[in-house]
């Protein structure tokens, strides 16, 4: 769980919500300046590799499912615990 304060309101997000954010974000990567996911000078296999590492990529916090099922709640807030909170 990420969380946090911002003016006023409090934020929380849902590790594997982050992870899914982060697959959408790398399935968008590249640009003129920059190689897209996969398409390096030494890749064979440039769509297979890009497809591999968005899906790592988007499903890298699934390991949370359970935790952000039943998280611990902390006794001075109320809240779920954050990830630092639970590291």
């Amino acid at each position: 769980m990420l969380k946090t304060r911002y003016n006023g309101t409090i934020r929380l997000v849902t590790q594997p919500d982050h992870a899914a954010v982060s697959g959408y974000m790398a399935a968008h990567w590249g640009n003129e300046e920059f190689s897209k996911l996969g398409y390096f000078d030494d890749s064979s296999e440039p769509e297979q590799l890009a497809a591999e590492t968005i899906f790592g990529i988007a499903e890298h916090d699934n390991g949370w499912w359970e935790w952000e099922a039943s998280p611990t709640i902390t006794a001075s807030d109320k809240l779920p615990k954050g990830l630092a909170e639970v590291l």
